[in-house]
């Protein structure tokens, strides 16, 4: 794929429809945080979209997703979820990056490629499902924090992480 206005480029897998393909990228299925600090991420990115690179604090997104953390959990168990979705975001999706010359690991660029391999549809999919799970409806009964397995939570997960690993490819 190629955006000559966004002046970006990435490798997706061919949707060839009924005829079976080989897959070229890899995907990984995403936990509840890893999904929502997608979406974090990409909303800022759309917000700040004129402004040339965007640049983000560590702490401006954890603190949008500390609304999701569980009743359950500890803010120590909740900051080291969210600082391995950070991890996460930077290593192996590959949508943020060192913004600096000292990798603090507090601030990071966005890739613009974001907006790209997480579409609207997607996202549209992802806030369904989060409906379904918040009503109680999951096969699994899942909960915010909690990995996205049931048969419908994994592929729309997969989904989002296949667009998302293909950025990396």
């Amino acid at each position: 794929m190629l955006d000559r206005v966004g002046e970006v480029a990435f490798a997706r897998n061919v949707d060839a429809g009924e005829i079976t393909v080989p897959r070229t990228v890899r995907t990984e299925t995403l936990t509840f945080l890893d999904t929502a600090m997608l979406l974090v991420l990409r909303q800022i990115l759309l917000a700040r979209e004129g402004e040339g690179r965007v640049i983000v604090g560590r702490d401006e997104v954890f603190e949008q997703l500390s609304a999701y953390r569980p009743a359950d959990h500890d803010e120590k168990l909740f900051a080291s979820r969210m600082n391995s979705s950070w991890m996460n975001m930077k290593n192996k999706l590959r949508v943020i990056h060192q913004a600096g010359a000292a990798d603090d690991g507090e601030r990071a660029e966005i890739s613009p490629v974001l907006r790209l391999i997480v579409d609207a549809d997607q996202v549209r999919q992802i806030e369904r499902e989060y409906r379904r799970i918040a009503g109680g409806d999951a096969v699994g009964e899942g909960r915010p924090g909690d990995a996205l397995e049931t048969e419908a939570d994994a592929a729309d997960a997969a989904d989002a992480a296949d667009h998302a690993e293909e950025a990396s490819a």
